[in-house]
């Protein structure tokens, strides 16, 4: 029974450092498309680009100038009327000749204000599904304390019990012999 205990104790441990690993390099990739290449995932948080772009997915903006743009490209850039706010829509019209780029959200019934290129954040390359969700849970106080402190007290835990096990096991030593006369 006790060799059962410590052979499920080495299975618990190596599927922790497994797990952590994974997390590693994942979140490692991820730091690094977004240190080395500048890009951005952001949650989207309305419907003005539905049904192409929808409520609770996440889009992935990579920079560009203003040459670069052109009709059809979907952009987010910071609102005029709120420079906290991201907005994520499609341009429309690209005014080389008065330096502004006007947008309009596929959902939405009128174009926006013309834009400067200092505005732009960057075009999007990449949509995925449900994942802005994810991202705004793990943002608030409750997915906090899920996804990052109940896996790292699970990890630690893991590893006291494994190392309670590891050093409360018997230890044997070799008995010399020797003869006497």
């Amino acid at each position: 029974m006790r060799q059962t205990t410590v052979r499920k104790s080495r299975q618990h441990s190596k599927v922790s450092v497994l797990a952590f690993l994974v997390l590693l390099v994942v979140s490692g990739t991820g730091l690094a498309l977004w240190r080395f290449q500048s890009v951005q995932v952001l949650s989207v948080e309305s419907a003005s680009m539905a049904p192409e772009i929808k409520r609770g997915d996440a889009v992935v903006i990579q920079p560009v100038t203003f040459n670069d743009l052109k009709v059809d490209d979907v952009v987010s850039y910071r609102s005029p009327a709120d420079q906290s706010v991201i907005v994520t829509h499609r341009v429309v019209a690209v005014e080389r000749n008065w330096n502004q780029l006007i947008t309009k959200g596929d959902n939405a019934a009128r174009i926006d204000t013309p834009l400067p290129p200092s505005e732009i954040i960057g075009r999007v390359q990449a949509r995925v599904k449900y994942l802005g969700f994810v991202l705004n849970f793990l943002r608030s106080p409750a997915g906090l304390i899920v996804g990052v402190y109940i896996p790292a007290l699970i990890i630690v835990l893991l590893e006291v019990k494994r190392l309670v096990m590891y050093y409360s096991k018997p230890t044997y030593r070799l008995a010399t012999y020797t003869k006497t006369r």
